[in-house]
């Protein structure tokens, strides 16, 4: 997939929207599409396209076993003339249970496309098609680079690193979590996005090896906190540079997401690792959190 997966060190990502919520489209059903959802008017620089952070949300009527294969379309273009430039798909499946009422399944992922320009001012907007009978309700973060420093890997391209990206990891455990057998809690300032970035909270303290962080896993305690967006730092406390961003999207559940990055961020062994997050709702949230990654050994 061209140059992503590619690790990084000085280059973070861009997600659209930008320090807001994700936009709400919704799929179309018995094999159509639904409308176009606008992500941004104009883009504000060259941007190159990669991925979507998604959730997903999903009604089953009782007693009605349900599933929906689906797409998701990115397209550029005036409203109306939108052209698509990439896609992807997956399906969400749902089984009633015993009780009477109707059965709301929510998950996430992130899909990932062949990596692709947007030129600086374009409109950029979504939309979905679903071959079920019910509609699947997305919110969706576009995952994108500054198409003016989409910085090659160079200097980081050390003998596990040329293993990693030829598909191997280390001889030993590759994929690692941080913490191990846990979860980190992060809590945004309160406010919404316009409460800014609540405190970093370090993921490790000390890396043990060279790992490659690929992205975070977030869940929350109170059900239906609200979309949020997390930075990852590296550094000692107080002096955290930031190395990428992910965006946490919902719908009216969660987030519970898993957020995943086109290129890895490169953190050298014994370096501290942290996040902070923004967004949730009015009040201060606490979202559960564990950080991805590979190490190189």
């Amino acid at each position: 997939m061209a140059l992503d997966f590619m690790p990084k060190r000085n280059l973070v990502e861009v997600i659209l929207p930008a320090d807001a919520g994700p936009v709400f489209p919704n799929s179309g059903v018995g094999a159509a599409y639904g409308v176009w959802v606008q992500v941004v008017a104009a883009s504000a620089a060259p941007y190159v396209l990669c991925a979507a952070h998604i959730a997903e949300q999903f009604q089953v009527p009782p007693g009605v076993p349900s599933l929906t294969t689906y797409q998701l379309e990115v397209g550029i273009g005036a409203a109306g003339f939108e052209v698509p430039v990439a896609a992807s798909a997956s399906y969400i499946v749902g089984l009633p249970g015993f009780a009477a009422g109707i059965a709301i399944i929510a998950a996430s992922k992130t899909l990932f496309f062949e990596p692709i320009v947007i030129p600086a001012g374009t409109r950029i907007a979504v939309r979905a098609w679903g071959n079920g009978a019910i509609a699947v309700l997305f919110g969706v973060y576009l995952v994108c680079y500054d198409a003016s420093d989409y910085e090659l890997p160079g200097e980081l391209m050390s003998r596990p690193h040329e293993r990693y990206m030829k598909g191997l990891t280390s001889a030993a455990q590759g994929a690692v979590c941080f913490p191990t057998a846990g979860v980190t809690a992060v809590t945004t300032a309160g406010g919404g996005f316009g409460g800014g970035y609540g405190a970093w909270v370090a993921m490790t303290a000390a890396a043990p090896n060279d790992v490659l962080v690929t992205g975070l896993v977030c869940g929350d305690s109170l059900v239906g906190a609200g979309f949020a967006q997390t930075q990852i730092g590296i550094g000692a406390a107080g002096l955290e540079v930031v190395g990428g961003k992910v965006g946490m999207a919902a719908r009216t559940l969660g987030p519970v997401s898993t957020s995943l990055m086109p290129r890895p961020i490169f953190a050298k062994r014994n370096e501290r690792i942290a996040v902070r997050t923004e967004g949730g709702g009015g009040a201060p949230v606490a979202f559960d959190m564990i950080l991805l990654g590979h190490e190189m050994r």
